[in-house]
């Protein structure tokens, strides 16, 4: 989906776990800051735009931070030029299996935390149903965690919800 700013097209970009979490505790963000997040536009570019085109895109765009749900579940992700896999529950070893219990009981949610242990680097170029998973590690996982708060929600929650 794109917007049109002035005289300029953006497109929207995937809400990531970290803009999230900014909208959900801040739902009074100005709107030329929520359109500069969620487009990349230069926020005095979003400045200059006229007022009812900033006003119309910042509610579309509060509307879509809210439609987070729809994206199918993918087993195989590329995320900053790696490619990771959902974990195969039936696969998990028993140190994963007691993180992600403690993980999902923390309160609040860490949901970077769980995204790095849902989503595992591929140990092979297969794919799909057949994807092989790097071993877990728990150090591995934490690793992780600065860049996946830049991982879509989107794919968080399939994985989360499936």
């Amino acid at each position: 989906m794109k917007v049109v700013l002035g005289k300029k097209e953006y497109g929207i970009l995937p809400i990531t776990i970290e803009q999230y979490e900014l909208l959900k505790n801040n739902p009074d963000i100005k709107a030329t800051e929520l359109i500069t997040m969620m487009t990349g536009a230069p926020i005095e570019e979003v400045k200059q735009a006229p007022f009812a085109q900033v006003s119309f895109v910042a509610k579309m765009l509060m509307t879509e931070w809210g439609n987070t749900d729809t994206t199918p579940l993918e087993l195989v992700v590329d995320f900053k030029g790696v490619k990771y896999g959902l974990i195969k529950p039936s696969q998990i070893s028993y140190e994963e299996w007691i993180n992600l219990e403690v993980f999902m009981a923390e309160s609040p949610l860490d949901l970077t935390k769980l995204a790095v242990h849902l989503y595992k680097p591929l140990s092979s170029k297969k794919e799909g149903n057949e994807r092989e998973l790097i071993p877990y590690s728990l150090d591995e996982c934490m690793g992780r965690v600065n860049d996946f708060r830049q991982f879509p929600i989107t794919n968080l929650f399939s994985a989360l919800f499936f």
